[in-house]
């Protein structure tokens, strides 16, 4: 395990609201089967198709109902394909934590889904929790292979649950019943006489099968048992709260029939979810063999995509592109692709080895008109000073094999031992030369908007005083845990569009960290459960929201296709509070480190 850092106890705070907290009881199977009663006539509700998230509300969750859903994401990859071994060890093939090589050891894995996970792809958002109301509450999405011998758990999460490869018989037992019944705190689960002087083997109970495609609602502290109708145990589960039901002071025994009670006093009403579906008394006429006309009513709408943003200078820009440092030999393919994709800004540079003449050629095999696309490139500190840049600018241009750079940036003031390097007696001006070259490209059509990268917040009125052309963007490293906020302020105040590199956190890795502690963020993947999206979806629509044009960088068509997808979605204001909050926790608790 590795040291804790502050950013490890930032990560385990309170504000991460992600963690699931559980009651697991463990008791062998033997154990417990052989001292219960017979299990009652199965009354549990059975549907062919998903209710709509305000009929799952007042219908179920208030009244404490557990409901089966039949073949409700069959669709789902994971559904379809993780029983083919070598496509789901295909997926895991890159994954670092080790899952793929305890799946081949047949051993138990419990993993999150998050956007490290690659098996997030082939998992979506069910269709009753695709509800304003209730993606807030959203807490974790697991998923777990091979478990061994399950005992009795009760969780203080409402929980969804979803087969996968084979059925599950689970064991629901009686309700309040089982509390009054039995203290479970005073129980000894491996003792079967313990067993039966607290009641258990007598508590009622129903047994539902439960099949791959199928989703079993449970309702939070529902003692519940998992039985595989094959060896293991293999599942996803959601699990979600839809209340801030304080529980502290009240006695163990009595959680429930007070929770009931608490359920009764809440208002129906209050869940709209207008972004809801279909109403329960119409999903019982539908004709489910016709699946293409119903599929809509199960994959999520796309959000209208954010539009382009005018610049000071007058031209519009994307509010996303693809970031080319470091990509090296594989520029060529990653612009390519992402034109495919639909890409249309480019962050380039000359440090950056192969960027502009990749780009030019991608673009020659490119069915995409250059009047399509909006062309970022800088100038290298070595270049600093007023002919240097002129003959920068024609070289870019040629190298790009365009007429005209849509952004053309300062690097960098400096230059260092890494991408920008200078040789000796480079550079022979400064960045105030080189402004002044830059606004002559301007006047000359070579170039259409100016800007400046990594550049101090007190630095900008320098600029600002200096300049004749408008400074149209301000490009640094910017992250949830650097917020960049007093560059960001001087932005807003004189219309300057403000874009951000290292986005999804990649900055952190290079100054020495052992992790990404952007994606992976407890706190953002928690927020990310709440949509049918991945970590870095939610990171970059933030960035978006929050008025910051991104540039993620990528070699790799999934990551690349991903990233595309942020601008399919919009946040909720607390999501996007939530994140906002991040920087500030961060100094909070390394002051207190610091105490």
């Amino acid at each position: 395990q590795r040291q804790k850092t502050y950013l490890d106890l930032f990560c385990t705070m309170k504000v991460c609201s992600c963690f699931l907290v559980l009651v697991l009881l463990e008791i062998s199977r033997c154990s417990l089967i052989q001292n219960l009663r017979k299990p009652e006539p199965t009354s549990i509700e059975v549907l062919q198709f998903s209710p709509g998230g305000a009929d799952f509300y007042e219908r179920y969750i208030l009244k404490y109902k557990p409901l089966l859903i039949q073949d409700t994401v069959n669709h789902w990859p994971a559904i379809q394909k993780w029983g083919i071994a070598d496509y789901l060890l295909g997926k895991l093939k890159e994954d670092q934590s080790g899952i793929a090589e305890k799946l081949k050891a047949q051993s138990s894995v419990s993993s999150n889904i998050t956007n490290s996970n690659p098996l997030s792809d082939d998992v979506f958002l069910p269709l009753i929790l695709q509800c304003e109301e209730f993606v807030p509450g959203i807490r974790n999405i697991r998923a777990t292979f091979n478990t061994h011998q399950p005992g009795i758990s009760s969780h203080d999460k409402d929980i969804l649950l979803i087969p996968l490869l084979n059925p599950i018989n689970v064991f629901l037992f009686g309700s309040d019943k089982i509390f009054s019944a039995v203290d479970i705190e005073d129980v000894d689960f491996g003792d079967s006489s313990s067993i039966e002087k607290s009641h258990l083997a007598n508590t009622p109970y129903q047994v539902v099968i439960v099949k791959p495609g199928d989703l079993l609602y449970i309702p939070k502290m529902t003692l519940h048992h998992m039985e595989p109708e094959s060896e293991n145990l293999n599942f996803l589960s959601f699990h979600f709260d839809c209340f801030n039901f304080e529980r502290k002071s009240i006695k163990h025994h009595e959680e429930i029939k007070v929770y009931k009670d608490f359920l009764a006093h809440q208002d129906a009403s209050q869940v709209t979810c207008k972004n809801n579906r279909i109403p329960i008394r119409d999903i019982l006429k539908i004709d489910l063999k016709n699946f293409e006309k119903i599929m809509h009513l199960r994959i999520p709408r796309r959000n209208k995509k954010p539009e382009d943003v005018k610049l000071a200078s007058g031209y519009k820009m994307p509010v996303l592109g693809l970031g080319t440092a470091l990509l090296n030999e594989t520029t060529y393919d990653s612009i390519k692709y992402a034109l495919q994709v639909g890409y249309r800004l480019f962050d380039l540079a000359y440090g950056y080895p192969l960027a502009e003449v990749s780009f030019a050629k991608a673009m020659a095999e490119s069915d995409v008109a250059r009047d399509e696309v909006f062309v970022v490139t800088k100038l290298h500190p070595r270049f600093l000073g007023y002919n240097e840049t002129l003959k920068a600018i024609d070289l870019s241009l040629e190298s790009l094999n365009i007429s005209y750079i849509d952004l053309y940036l300062v690097h960098s003031k400096e230059c260092d031992e890494y991408l920008l390097a200078c040789e000796e007696g480079e550079p022979k001006g400064d960045w105030k030369d080189s402004w002044r070259a830059m606004e002559q490209a301007v006047r000359d059509g070579k170039i259409r908007s100016l800007g400046f990268s990594n550049i101090y917040h007190d630095e900008i009125y320098e600029l600002l005083n200096w300049s004749a052309e408008p400074v149209s963007v301000i490009q640094n490293w910017f992250d949830p845990l650097n917020q960049d906020r007093d560059t960001r302020e001087i932005c807003t105040e004189y219309n300057i569009r403000y874009m951000g590199f290292s986005t999804l956190g990649s900055r952190w890795k290079l100054l020495g960290l052992s992790y990404n502690p952007i994606l992976e963020s407890d706190t953002i993947t928690g927020l990310a459960g709440h949509y049918d999206y991945v970590v870095s979806h939610v990171i970059l629509r933030w960035a978006i929201h929050v008025n910051v044009t991104v540039i993620p960088r990528s070699s790799n068509p999934k990551h690349i296709s991903q990233n595309f997808r942020s601008l399919d979605i919009s946040l909720y204001d607390v999501d996007i509070e939530e994140m906002n909050a991040m920087e500030s926790i961060m100094k909070d608790v390394m002051e207190l480190e610091a105490d």
